[in-house]
């Protein structure tokens, strides 16, 4: 799953924490613009596979994609 923190209702984080709820094994890789350590620690914390800071290049996601497999 790829999801952005910034999200209607729910931030990423707290989406990726109930998707683990039920999919544990569903790898997750957080999209932001924010560039707060912090932040992306806390998606790490929470089993992001990766956070990956906008604007991100394509090569960037696909790599993303292939590791988190």
């Amino acid at each position: 799953m790829i999801s952005d923190i910034g999200l209607p209702g729910i931030n990423g984080i707290e989406l990726l924490r109930v998707v683990h709820a039920s999919r544990p094994d569903l790898p997750v890789i957080i999209i932001t613009a924010r560039r707060e350590p912090a932040l992306l620690k806390a998606a790490m914390d929470a089993g992001a596979r990766a956070t990956l800071v906008k604007p991100l290049h394509n090569a960037e996601l696909f790599n993303a994609i292939a590791a988190a497999r």
